[in-house]
C-alpha cells in the first residue's frame, strides 16, 4: 500500500510517496501477462516495464528499488519543482566504468552470474551505483553558481518541525560486501524547510563514500541554496578510530576526505 501525504507551508506544497514495497523480479514480471503490465486506467507500462526500458544498458539493479517512492517540492505561484525518486537517480549510474577494481568486484560478480537478466555476462560498469543525483528540477526561472552557503547554525537551532519525511530509494549489500544506499531526509520548520540527499557506499576494508545534496529555503527568499558534496576515503588510509566509524554514515562523514562541491542558487521569480 502507498502512503500519500501533502503539506502545504505558505507558498509551498510538499508531497510523499512512500512504500515498503520493493521493485519486483523479472521472475514476477514474466509470470503476468502483458495486459496486467498496464495500469488499465492510464495504459502506462508498470514500474518494472518502465525501470527495463530506461536502464536497459545496466545489466543488472540494486537489490531494492523503492520505485513507487517519490517526494515532490512545489512552489504554487511560480510552478518551479523538484522531484526525487529513484528511476532519475539510477540513471547517473556509469554504464563503461568500473571504478572499483577489488576483490568485492568479482565475488559480486561471481554471486550473480546466474541471474537471467545479466544473460550470464557480467558487463563493465559501477556495481556499487555510485550517483550524483542531485534532484529533478523544473519550472525554475535561473540556476546559478554561488558562493553563498547553507547556514548550518540556523538549522542547528531547536525550532518546531511542522513536517518531516525520510524516504528510500533503493539499496544494495553488494553481496555481503558492504552497502550502497540512496535516502531522503526533509523537515519543515516555521522559518525555512531543508532536504538532505544521500548517496552512502560503504565497500567493507576498501572505502567509504558519501555524496551529499542539501536544500535549504528561507522565509523571504525568492530562491532555494543547493549544496553538492563528494566525499570519500580509503580503508588503508583511515586510522583506527575512523575504521570503528565506516558504518556509521552520520559519523564517518565529517572524516572523509572533500572531492568535489557545487554551491548554486534555484532562483523561482
Amino acid at each position: 500500500m502507498i502512503s500519500e501525504e501533502t503539506y502545504n507551508f505558505n507558498d509551498w506544497s510538499f508531497i510523499a510517496l512512500s512504500t515498503k514495497s520493493i521493485l519486483p523480479s523479472i521472475d514476477s514480471c514474466k509470470s503476468t501477462s502483458n495486459a496486467e503490465h498496464f495500469d488499465k486506467k492510464s495504459a502506462i507500462p508498470c514500474s518494472f516495464c518502465l525501470y527495463q526500458d530506461k536502464l536497459k544498458y545496466l545489466p543488472q539493479w540494486p537489490e531494492m528499488i523503492f520505485a513507487k517512492n517519490h517526494f515532490t517540492i512545489i512552489h504554487r505561484p511560480s510552478c518551479a519543482r523538484i522531484d526525487f525518486k529513484a528511476l532519475d537517480a539510477l540513471l547517473l549510474v556509469d554504464n563503461v566504468k568500473d571504478w572499483v577494481k577489488i576483490q568485492p568486484s568479482q565475488n559480486w560478480a561471481k554471486a550473480r552470474q546466474n541471474c537471467e537478466f545479466i544473460k550470464n555476462t557480467i558487463k563493465p560498469y559501477d556495481w556499487t551505483y555510485s550517483t550524483s543525483y542531485a534532484g529533478s528540477l523544473s519550472g525554475f526561472n535561473k540556476v546559478s553558481s554561488t558562493s553563498a552557503r547553507i547556514d548550518m547554525q540556523k538549522l542547528a537551532k531547536r525550532e518546531q518541525i511542522l513536517f518531516y519525511q525520510e524516504i528510500p530509494f533503493f539499496e544494495d549489500e553488494l553481496a555481503d560486501n558492504g552497502c550502497s544506499r540512496l535516502t531522503l531526509k526533509f523537515r519543515c520548520m516555521p522559518s525555512s524547510f531543508f532536504v538532505l540527499l544521500r548517496f552512502y557506499l560503504r565497500v567493507d576494508r576498501v572505502l567509504v563514500k558519501i555524496n551529499d545534496c542539501r536544500f535549504f529555503w528561507e522565509t523571504g527568499r525568492d530562491f532555494i541554496l543547493r549544496e553538492y558534496s563528494s566525499r570519500c576515503k580509503y580503508y588503508e588510509e583511515m586510522n583506527d578510530y575512523e575504521k570503528t566509524l565506516c558504518m556509521n554514515e552520520n559519523e564517518i562523514s565529517a572524516h572523509l576526505d572533500l572531492t568535489e562541491e557545487k554551491c548554486e542558487k534555484l532562483e523561482f521569480y
